[in-house]
């Protein structure tokens, strides 16, 4: 619903719209441990330090990983880049210049408005949260903190439902 909006806002020859995907770090995929690793009398660590080791017994076995935390975040990456690519060919085919970004941030709404004042926008344009509008439950929400923040106008957007 926001694509549509923004192509009634900026004209043709007249304006870019910058596209923005905020994604989070990403952890690796590790496979499921089954079993355990048996630990024999002597692999206890070094004799100065008894307790970096049980001298006898079973400890989990090392993780293997289906995807390293880069794999993730190459995924993540190019999954957004994807998306916003989808995201601005329908303004693109109405003549709107079209600039992508994505963004690796743990904190969405200081990228969003970081972004915002380092390339001093017009307008931010966001979805609203599902509900439709920001109650005192959401106070703490993206939307509600780019618009607190005040770095340009906010246009929110109701999603489809």
């Amino acid at each position: 619903m926001i694509i549509p909006a923004l192509a009634g806002l900026a004209l043709p020859g007249g304006a870019h719209v910058n596209l923005l995907s905020v994604v989070a770090p990403q952890h690796g995929t590790p496979l499921p441990v089954s079993g355990l690793t048996e630990v024999a009398p002597g692999d206890g660590g070094p004799e100065t330090d008894p307790m970096a080791r049980p001298a006898i017994g079973f400890v989990p076995k090392d993780p293997a990983w289906i995807e390293t935390r880069e794999q993730a975040m190459e995924r993540v990456i190019a999954e957004a880049r994807m998306l916003l690519t989808d995201a601005a060919r329908p303004l693109q085919d109405t003549g709107i210049a079209v600039i992508s970004e994505v963004i690796v941030s743990a904190h969405e709404a200081d990228a969003i408005i970081g972004i915002a004042a380092r390339d001093a926008v017009d307008l931010i344009a966001m979805a609203l949260p599902v509900r439709g509008r920001i109650n005192e439950a959401q106070k703490d929400s993206v939307p509600a903190a780019v618009l607190k923040a005040a770095v340009a106008p906010v246009l929110l957007v109701q999603p489809a439902v």
